[in-house]
């Protein structure tokens, strides 16, 4: 039966959930950054609206939203 409480594994997820943290930051990142040229596009006004380019602006979103409280997570990673 595991230990949970054992300070060597606490210690072993502790850091492996802050790779998997930043591994899924750097996925979202990258995304992004791909997906960058169609959200500029838009802002300038060389690209026209179009219905499906909606789904592209909501998944920018979601990224935003699900950075915002990981990045707070990994502000308090680093500072202890």
């Amino acid at each position: 039966m595991v230990n949970w409480k054992d300070p060597d594994l606490e210690a072993k997820l502790e850091t492996l959930s802050a790779q998997l943290l930043y591994a899924i930051l750097g996925l979202y990142g990258w995304e992004y950054i791909c997906s960058s040229h169609v959200e500029i596009a838009l802002l300038r006004r060389k690209l026209p609206f179009r219905w499906p380019l909606v789904r592209i602006l909501e998944d920018a979103v979601d990224a935003c939203r699900l950075r915002m409280p990981s990045s707070r997570t990994l502000s308090l990673d680093l500072a202890s």
